[in-house]
């Protein structure tokens, strides 16, 4: 007769950091990854790929927050939020939610369905000069890649431009 062990619970329980608020700059980004390297140092599984994946994420979902609004019109800050949940199979997630100001407080739900490959648009059309409009949502497009799941919640009144935008990162679990 052949004895199984009984898989262990794993260390820890669900964590979930203190969100962090950033001046909406570009300036910013070079605070969010330092803080996020920072954060992910102490969880287990993360070091290496899945820290670069995540820093990289929130890199172009900073930028995707602050440059949505017409000038002048977007947030004055950026809440980055981020929590470390455990799977019942033992598996674990990594969330990143990014909001402007004035999403503060909004929680993200359902996954963002996958980019309709035939609809990408192409450059026909588009003035020499009108650069910002090809490489608009690029970013989202990298989040999607390294991502295991993302998507967006538009949030605010209806004339609002508010949103929030969260990625998952599937870690491995960690017993102890």
């Amino acid at each position: 007769m052949t004895v199984l062990p009984q898989p262990r619970r794993p260390v820890g329980s669900d964590r979930h950091w203190a969100p962090r608020t950033y001046p909406a700059s570009p300036y910013a980004i070079g605070w969010l990854r330092a803080d996020l390297r920072a954060d992910l140092a102490s969880v287990s599984g993360a070091r290496g790929e899945p820290t670069a994946a995540a820093v990289l994420c929130a890199s172009e979902m900073f930028a995707d927050t602050v440059g949505r609004a017409p000038r002048g019109g977007g947030p004055q800050e950026v809440v980055c939020v981020l929590s470390l949940h455990h799977l019942p199979e033992g598996g674990r997630v990594l969330r990143l939610s990014m909001a402007g100001q004035e999403a503060v407080g909004a929680t993200a739900r359902g996954p963002c369905p996958a980019p309709d490959a035939g609809g990408r648009g192409g450059r026909r059309g588009r003035r020499p000069g009108d650069w910002r409009a090809g490489v608009r949502g690029q970013g989202l497009l990298l989040i999607d890649h390294f991502a295991a799941r993302w998507g967006t919640r538009r949030t605010g009144s209806s004339g609002g431009e508010g949103g929030v935008v969260w990625a998952e990162f599937d870690l491995p679990p960690a017993w102890g």
